[in-house]
């Protein structure tokens, strides 16, 4: 399957009560990482052990969230092929029958 390329990333709450509980400097290093690794797939390196294993965390809902952003996009991209497809075939059937 062709990579499609995603025009976010999500953020859930589930992490924003641990981002809350951290010193801004912190905060800013695991936001600029989710963002990182989200678009490029850079791998970030903490020198903070706390934001080493929090990132398992998030790095495993971004890889979920990119195979289903890329399973639907497929899934969809499918559709539209089939539905043109079959409009293009209706013409061109239209196109027979209007010609001597």
């Amino acid at each position: 399957m062709k990579e499609l390329k995603k025009p976010g990333v999500m953020l859930y709450f589930d992490t924003l009560s641990i981002l809350r509980q951290m010193p801004p400097e912190d905060v800013y290093e695991v936001l600029m990482a989710i963002y990182d690794y989200a678009e490029q797939g850079t791998e970030p390196v903490f020198q903070n052990m706390a934001l080493s294993y929090m990132w398992g965390f998030v790095r495993q809902s971004i890889q979920r969230d990119t195979m289903r952003y890329q399973r639907v996009a497929e899934h969809r991209r499918r559709a539209a092929e089939k539905r043109w497809g079959k409009q293009q075939t209706e013409e061109d059937a239209f196109a027979s029958l209007a010609s001597p």
